[in-house]
């Protein structure tokens, strides 16, 4: 993956051979940016004056059809920048059944 201005590149190579070419392909390629150790301070309700841990949550997230089982995807970063904590996921799901077909991930820190 690469970074311009403020679009995300994304080369991806899917192993498989039901991939479609129609517009109505069966199946999404999914991309999700989480983050990691994050820290929320709570000031009302039962857990008042703790600070809680926040784990894997996500800041974007990306769905488009998957006609080709190789190509390039221009996500739109909306100003997200890489950094620790932060991680890249692609995975590929069935529309119909919205089983995941496959995954992975990288570090999204520079």
């Amino acid at each position: 993956w690469e970074i311009f201005d403020d679009t995300l590149d994304i080369t991806y190579d899917v192993k498989s051979d039901n991939v479609s070419g129609k517009s109505g392909s069966d199946k999404y390629i999914n991309i999700a940016i989480i983050e990691k150790g994050l820290k929320t301070k709570v000031e009302k309700g039962d857990n008042a004056g703790k600070t809680l841990l926040n784990d894997n949550v996500t800041r974007l997230f990306f769905a488009h059809d998957l006609k080709t089982s190789k190509g390039l995807l221009r996500v739109p970063l909306k100003a997200m920048k890489p950094g620790p904590g932060k991680q890249l996921i692609l995975f590929v799901q069935e529309k119909s059944s919205r089983k995941i077909l496959g995954a992975s991930s990288s570090l999204f820190s520079k």
